[in-house]
């Protein structure tokens, strides 16, 4: 709601953790403060989720997903049978 009113807050641009500081995104921010303008800021948010999601699979390592230490992952079901 904030946003909806004019103000370019956002916790991941003003307090950056882990790799937010080097991600390109924009703050959404209204300028009426009303339904419709949350409505906007909401699709726009959306948005710029999608740009987050697509840098991260741009950029993200190569490699296996899993840990390969057995104390922080299952075995596979094909290693059981």
């Amino acid at each position: 709601m904030i946003r909806g009113s004019g103000i370019a807050w956002d916790l991941r641009r003003n307090f950056p953790y882990s790799i937010y500081s080097s991600i390109p995104f924009e703050v959404p921010v209204g300028l009426n403060g009303d339904c419709f303008d949350r409505y906007l800021i909401r699709v726009q948010e959306m948005r710029q989720s999608v740009i987050i999601i697509n840098y991260c699979l741009e950029h993200i390592c190569r490699g296996p997903v899993l840990v390969e230490d057995k104390k922080l992952n299952s075995i596979s079901r094909a290693a059981l049978k």
